[in-house]
């Protein structure tokens, strides 16, 4: 970790000499002592000498680096977040985070872990614009180095900060004269400013590839769930403006996404660029968004000659400088925290109104009760959704699989005044003709995803063929198919018809109708249930809205011709079935049915108040 994971220290003998000489340290450790066990104060004050140690290093250097990094003892304050929780620290002004226990013991040790793997994680998902982060855990005098990125998180074999000073200084060093980019910060954006009221605002550039740069200030987040996982993309996208030239911005607003990729995966402005080519002069193209600009963003990096320079950001060539990790222990995350810090999870302390909950934000929000004149109100639904469906085909006409059909990825955007119902979000789209396993095996929102995709197996197969794979030995690979959008989409319209309206009190309580939501949204094996039991999905659908229950019966008749139609497809290809190409035709004739279906949708009356439903049940 200190060659591969540290910015280098040429100077790191001459301080070293530097201490020695100056009596700070000896060959049996730091001056005086350093030994928090053995100091009557509470942690904070028996670590402030490690201050002094710092400082002493750095004022060590003969000029060859500045100190770039305080470090700064704060004991039991915790920094204000943008994020809106207490949770230490806030990663926009930390540059990295220090755990500190008087006593080594496993307990303590545990504890220090907790916290440092919360610490790091919360630097990460709290700044925009940090690719990677550092830690020290100590424990006495017991000290490990952490290092996280978007990849793993990993810990140093213990070393002591007595007996091997040499190794503390090395790290105070580097952690404490690292640039920006050393530290894990994304260059090509800026922080702008921070507010307690509202996300931080950050300037961010877009060079595209003919080296012309455009630079974008955020407004709002629009989403940035994924960016609270440990490990992933950490998509994030923002509602940004131009910056024409300092002081004048644009008038036209945009969407702008930012997310960590592994270096095998198909980028999604590539993927547009593809799609768009192959469907060429086709008016479906405006089911799609528009790409303004794009790049792989860059960051610097050290040649064989250790020259630096800038090249594609990258997990292993330029945040790790080519090295792969060996691991020699692999410990979970889970079982470190165990649930134990469960009440220090981040809290949102401000009331959101539903209504200004975000669909887009990847989850789903609980099902309405009450009056629902305050419901989010969803102009001409059958467009919006008929046209998504449209480019969906689209996509399947010229190979291409979405993966992640919800109903955060369904907009409805103004075309030179024409409402269009579009499908964004092609983060996880893959070109089936391209004969790989593609890296993200299992992808999409988990309230939409495919019941197969889940369980990552053929459910849906039939007996026949099951029991003939069986007798042939034969376990296939499981890959994503056309099947598997039109199905999420197919839960994309039921979520609406149970989100738009609310039954009304003498149809069914208000519990039933939230078990009903929550079995269909937010359980696996409800979701099953109801996907291959006609009489559980039946049960469910009937707890619609009177208004909506009509619709319910054509998508719950849908449902078992589509699993039909699914079947006889899997039968009539046996093995190649694994083979999405080949599954095209039978598709398409699904998708043609379920767009069909979704003719009924304009059926959905817009409504004030709950006593109206009965009056408009079957108004046309």
């Amino acid at each position: 970790m200190l060659g591969s994971l540290l910015p280098a220290v040429p100077d790191l003998k001459d301080v070293c000499q530097k201490l020695l000489d100056d009596k700070c340290v000896d060959n049996n450790g730091w001056k005086n002592s350093f030994s928090p066990s053995e100091d009557h104060d509470h942690a904070p004050k028996a670590f402030k000498k490690l201050e002094a140690i710092y400082n002493n290093i750095h004022a060590a250097r003969s000029g060859s680096g500045q100190k770039t990094v305080q470090l700064t003892m704060t004991g039991d304050f915790a920094p204000l977040s943008s994020r809106c929780n207490t949770s230490r620290p806030d990663g926009s002004n930390i540059c990295w985070a220090l755990e500190v226990k008087k006593n080594d013991d496993e307990a303590n040790q545990l504890d220090n872990f907790e916290k440092i793997i919360w610490s790091l994680h919360h630097i990460m998902w709290n700044d925009s614009h940090r690719r990677f982060t550092f830690g020290l855990t100590i424990e006495d005098t017991t000290t490990r180095l952490w290092y996280h990125d978007r990849g793993t998180l990993v810990c140093s074999t213990p070393f002591d900060a007595n007996t091997n000073w040499r190794e503390l200084i090395h790290v105070f060093l580097a952690l404490g004269s690292a640039s920006h980019a050393d530290l894990g910060f994304d260059t090509t954006m800026r922080l702008i400013s921070i507010d307690e009221e509202r996300s931080p605002t950050y300037g961010i550039d877009v060079v595209d590839a003919d080296g012309v740069t455009r630079t974008f200030e955020t407004v709002s987040v629009l989403t940035n769930r994924s960016a609270d996982c440990v490990y992933g993309r950490a998509s994030r996208v923002w509602k940004v403006v131009e910056l024409l030239h300092p002081g004048c911005r644009s008038d036209n607003f945009y969407a702008l996404k930012d997310c960590w990729l592994q270096p095998d995966v198909r980028k999604e402005h590539t993927s547009l660029a593809d799609l768009c080519s192959k469907l060429a002069d086709d008016p479906r193209l405006k089911h799609f968004l528009t790409v303004v600009t794009a790049c792989v963003v860059h960051a610097s990096s050290f040649d064989k000659n250790g020259a630096l320079v800038l090249k594609p950001d990258d997990t292993k060539d330029v945040l790790r400088r080519g090295q792969d990790f060996v691991y020699l222990k692999q410990i979970s995350i889970n079982a470190i925290l165990g649930g134990r810090r469960e009440t220090n999870k981040p809290k949102i302390e401000k009331v959101i109104p539903r209504s200004e909950i975000p669909e887009s934000s990847g989850g789903i929000s609980d099902p309405h009760l009450g009056n629902p004149a305050g419901f989010r109100k969803i102009p001409d639904p059958n467009s919006t959704s008929r046209c998504a469906l449209t480019g969906l085909g689209a996509m399947h006409d010229v190979g291409y699989l979405h993966r992640d059909v919800s109903a955060g990825n369904i907009l409805l955007v103004d075309r030179d005044g024409e409402n269009v119902g579009v499908i964004i979000d092609f983060e996880y789209a893959i070109n089936i003709s391209e004969h790989h396993t593609p890296h993200d095996s299992k992808t999409g929102t988990p309230a939409f995803l495919p019941v197969e995709v889940a369980r990552q197996s053929y459910t849906d197969m039939d007996n026949d063929l099951n029991e003939f794979l069986e007798e042939k030995h034969v376990k296939l690979p499981f890959r994503q198919n056309g099947f598997h959008d039109l199905e999420s989409f197919w839960w994309v319209c039921i979520w609406f018809l149970s989100h738009k309206l609310p039954p009304p009190a003498d149809q069914c309580s208000d519990d039933a109708f939230v078990a009903s939501y929550d079995a269909l949204f937010l359980s696996a094996a409800g979701r099953a249930e109801a996907w291959h039991a006609s009489f559980y999905r039946r049960k469910h659908l009937d707890k619609l809205s009177f208004a909506c229950i009509p619709l319910g019966d054509e998508l719950h008749d849908f449902a078992r011709k589509f699993l039909r139609l699914k079947q006889g497809a899997y039968s009539n290809l046996g093995e190649d079935l694994v083979d999405p190409e080949k599954l095209q035709e039978p598709v398409e004739k699904a998708l043609t049915s379920l767009l069909g279906k979704i003719e009924y949708l304009r059926a959905v009356p817009e409504v004030t108040a709950r006593t109206v439903l009965h009056n408009c049940l079957y108004d046309p």
